[in-house]
């Protein structure tokens, strides 16, 4: 199934159209993107993994402040087919007492999740995820 157009309402900042270009012509098969709070994070992921879908297996993770709700993350989820490693919905935030999912590990076609855990650490108002899991090799052609 093809994925949608990136939407037009969710336009890149300047910073982030060159930090994607600068992504898709690096010739690895991983990478690391790190911004100052604020600085549109969750929008530059979001619009490389959207990029990526079509190519490769792609994890998506972090905190995504989603601040229009929850059904913000789950309506990217469902256009892009990625799928949350939290599968029974266990909040991160606040730390002190969880009530909200707002931290996600996302994953596509080509990847299985062997064990998923929100462990009982506070040394942030986030609650750390662990993820294991495995990239499923495609046979030779």
């Amino acid at each position: 199934m093809p994925i949608a157009p990136w939407p037009a309402g969710r336009p890149l900042r300047t910073w982030q159209r060159a930090a994607a270009d600068a992504v898709f012509a690096h010739r690895s098969d991983s990478f690391l993107a790190s911004a100052t709070p604020a600085a549109g994070k969750t929008t530059f992921g979001l619009h490389v993994a959207h990029r990526m879908l079509a190519g490769k297996p792609v994890i998506v993770a972090g905190d995504f402040n989603t601040f229009w709700g929850d059904h913000e993350i789950f309506l990217f989820m469902e256009a892009s087919g990625l799928k949350s490693a939290n599968r029974l919905g266990l909040p991160s935030y606040p730390s002190r007492n969880p009530r909200k999912e707002l931290d996600f590990v996302l994953y596509s076609n080509g990847i299985e999740v062997t064990q998923f855990d929100v462990p009982d650490v506070r040394f942030s108002d986030h609650r750390p995820l662990i993820c294991d899991f495995q990239v499923r090799r495609a046979p030779p052609t």
